[in-house]
């Protein structure tokens, strides 16, 4: 329905809340080709007048007619007097004016809702409506003071501090999804310090006043809602992939990042882990590809980073920027992160020979599950096997975690000896071999890396050469002979090893002397071929 306006010149009448001249006797209404009029008990036509009947309140227009079907205002408020005549009141009407089709709210005592000074929130029914100078209801984004955001401008969202949807009720203490396709396809990629072109839609949250929670501008707020965290920006964006705990324009390497579920709400990301690729400030390259990696954050939301950490009983190592690291990784204790490599670039040579320490000495050596997707824990123990590009081998690292043999040395663990982690073995085509431990001692070991140890003792290996062994040292290597040394006491007294040689008559089989438990010597005692590794140089 349609209703005319008439614009009327302020009347000088009573408001509806201090009537001082209303009438109140018999009704003397006539009805006239123009409307209905009213005379009062001295046959006075009353104008300019309110008049009250069974609870109702009519308005007598300054022609004297009752006014019907009319949006007008009186004494600076705006009223409303239906089809038959009464006063709106405590009811909603959609009024046609010269300004188009608004709806209005008439209060009790029937004034419209309207913006007084710096007061435009009014309370309907346990719900909050913001209403202009005119009385019109207001829908759609509100600025600070109360106004309408002009459709026209670039991100409404971005002057915007109220929202009211399409029924007029304002957002309080909810959350709001709002898109807005033009401003998000055409400018979200370009407006500076921000990632909107990574949004597919934005969430906002108004507090217990009607107003959007945002930041100031330098940091993200963060607010508990319902026992969840949840980061604004300085539009009031909910943040919904990675941001930075302290300057928004900082990079990730220099400030704590915290990473919020877009995909299930924008929650903080808690005391879980998240597979996710990195944002543009904290690697590009892996940005732009979207290189996944693991992520952990602590009981505040920070991303744990550049440390080895202790996890549900586990520990993981994260980088400088927080991807979680598997493979061999090297660190400054439990602290800082120094680098990563992949066991599959690396030989046995690699950690004989301790290459990969351009990292530098001070660093410790770890490893680190390569089941990315599934572990990624830090290995301990004396037999994890690892896969190389030359093969499998066996390495060793303590309870803390740290490489056996750390930093280019020799170090004796499980009765085998270890140098940055590679467990040092015979060939298994030759059976022993010969480590030079880091007191200089010459020890053997067999194919599986264990120590061969006896007071007086010989080994054969497969190449057919004698390793003889007193007091747990190598003291001697014969290669070539054919009967086994034998121990011996000469006339002369001098007990040690002698070579043998069955061929000779009986009293003249041991021949030359060999060594005893304090020389290295005798026959074929070169034995560098034999040697897996030598001591530090």
């Amino acid at each position: 329905m349609k209703y005319k306006k008439v614009l009327l010149a302020t009347m000088a009448v009573s408001s509806l809340l201090a009537i001082s001249n209303a009438v109140y006797a018999a009704d003397e209404w006539k009805q006239t080709d123009a409307g209905w009029q009213y005379y009062d008990h001295s046959n006075q036509l009353q104008r300019s007048n309110w008049y009250q009947s069974e609870g109702r309140w009519y308005y007598l227009g300054s022609d004297s007619i009752m006014l019907q079907n009319e949006f007008t205002e009186i004494d600076g408020d705006y009223y409303f007097f239906k089809g038959n005549g009464s006063m709106a009141s405590s009811e909603w009407q959609k009024l046609e004016t010269a300004k188009g089709e608004f709806w209005f709210y008439f209060g009790k005592d029937g004034k419209a809702y309207k913006r007084t000074g710096s007061r435009f929130k009014k309370i309907v029914d346990d719900k909050t409506y913001i209403f202009n100078e005119e009385g019109h209801m207001l829908t759609g984004w509100i600025d600070e003071n109360g106004n309408t955001v002009d459709e026209n401008i670039t991100g409404l969202f971005m002057e915007g501090i109220y929202y009211c949807k399409e029924d007029g009720e304002m957002y309080v203490n909810d959350w709001f999804n709002y898109y807005d396709s033009y401003w998000y396809d055409e400018i979200g990629a370009n407006l500076v310090g921000t990632d909107y072109a990574n949004y597919t839609e934005f969430w906002f949250y108004f507090d217990r006043d009607g107003k959007k929670l945002k930041s100031d501008g330098s940091f993200i707020r963060q607010i508990n809602i319902d026992g969840k965290s949840y980061g604004f920006d300085e539009n009031g964006v909910m943040k919904s992939w990675w941001s930075l705990t302290n300057e928004v324009t900082a990079t990730a390497t220099s400030n704590d990042a915290k990473f919020y579920y877009g995909h299930i709400g924008g929650e903080l990301l808690k005391n879980k882990w998240v597979w996710t690729w990195p944002s543009l400030e904290q690697d590009p390259i892996d940005y732009e590809n979207q290189e996944a990696s693991w992520w952990r954050a602590d009981g505040n939301g920070r991303i744990y980073k550049d440390r080895i950490q202790l996890i549900n009983g586990n520990r993981y190592a994260f980088d400088e920027i927080g991807r979680m690291q598997i493979g061999f990784v090297f660190a400054d204790g439990y602290k800082t992160f120094v680098g990563q490599l992949a066991p599959e670039t690396l030989t046995s040579k690699d950690f004989k020979d301790g290459i990969m320490w351009g990292f530098g000495y001070r660093s410790d050596l770890y490893f680190f599950s390569i089941d990315e997707l599934n572990d990624g824990s830090m290995q301990t123990g004396t037999e994890v096997k690892i896969e190389l590009a030359d093969g499998i081998f066996t390495f060793g690292f303590n309870n803390a975690g740290r490489a056996y043999g750390n930093r280019n040395t020799i170090e004796k663990a499980n009765n085998s000896y270890y140098r940055n982690g590679l467990r040092l073995e015979a060939d298994e085509d030759i059976g022993y071999g010969v480590v030079v431990d880091a007191s200089g001692i010459f020890r053997v070991v067999d194919d599986k890396g264990k120590i061969i140890e006896g007071k007086k003792r010989i080994v054969k290996d497969l190449d057919g050469d004698w390793l003889i062994i007193v007091d747990n040292e190598l003291k001697a290597y014969i290669n070539g002979a054919e009967d086994k040394p034998r121990w011996w006491t000469n006339a002369s007294g001098i007990e040690g090893y002698y070579h043998y040689d069955a061929s000779q008559p009986l009293g003249q089989r041991h021949t030359a002397f060999i060594a005893d438990k304090d020389t290295l010597g005798g026959s074929g005692s070169n034995i560098s071929n034999k040697i897996i590794i030598n001591i530090n140089p």
